[in-house]
């Protein structure tokens, strides 16, 4: 039995419901900055200003804690909102090979972390593409906030899911973010902290729910 079986028979089907801390970010680049980053990331016509990073650590999942990082954005199919997501990266290799089998998600293996100590708030990240740390002092809490539920798709065919992100009273914290480390020139993590208007919260008791994939074409 190879190593990619043994692990595919230890993934849960969706849904799944995740609990952990996260850190979120949100803002619009400039249309320089957008060229630089699909030179960087590959042709992806898609990718519109409104830029999304999210960096998570789950203590509590179907297949046990993992970290991930994605990118994303947020064109419209059709007129609904959306998240394209264009490159994530999990912790584990079950992590790895459970996005593949049950949501085609483009995961590349790296390591994540992001904690909290006190009000200081850290986050990093390695792998072949980024290797970045920011860290920041967390600000005044923010009423909690519950998302509904979103489509979400890869470039690795028409499949969506939904997912649902909420967070205890609380426990929202809105973030000052600055770097510490960056050896990436086009990050674009980096070039949304540095360069651009954005937001940054960070949750420490943090809900997810993920439904299986479907069709919505």
């Amino acid at each position: 039995m190879t190593q990619q079986l043994a692990y595919s028979l230890l993934v849960p089907p969706a849904p799944w419901k995740l609990s952990g801390s996260a850190l979120f970010i949100a803002g619009w680049l400039s249309p320089r900055a957008l060229a630089d980053i699909r030179r960087e990331y590959g042709a992806q016509p898609a990718l519109q200003n409104f830029v999304v990073v999210f960096i998570a650590s789950y203590s509590h999942s179907p297949i046990g804690p993992y970290q991930e990082y994605f990118i994303g954005s947020g064109p419209k199919w059709r007129i609904l909102p959306t998240l394209k997501i264009y490159n994530s990266f999990v912790s584990t290799e079950l992590a790895h090979t459970a996005g593949r089998l049950l949501w085609g998600a483009p995961h590349l293996s790296s390591e994540v972390a992001v904690a909290q100590s006190g009000n200081v708030i850290e986050a990093s990240l390695q792998n072949e593409q980024e290797i970045f740390t920011v860290k920041g002092r967390a600000l005044g809490k923010i009423p909690p906030i519950a998302m509904p539920g979103l489509p979400v798709y890869t470039e690795r065919g028409p499949r969506r899911q939904l997912f649902f992100v909420s967070a205890a009273a609380g426990s929202i914290r809105r973030v000052r973010l600055q770097a510490e480390e960056c050896q990436t020139e086009n990050s674009l993590f980096m070039r949304l902290l540095l360069r651009a208007p954005h937001i940054a919260l960070y949750s420490g008791n943090m809900r997810m729910k993920i439904s299986p994939s479907f069709d919505i074409l």
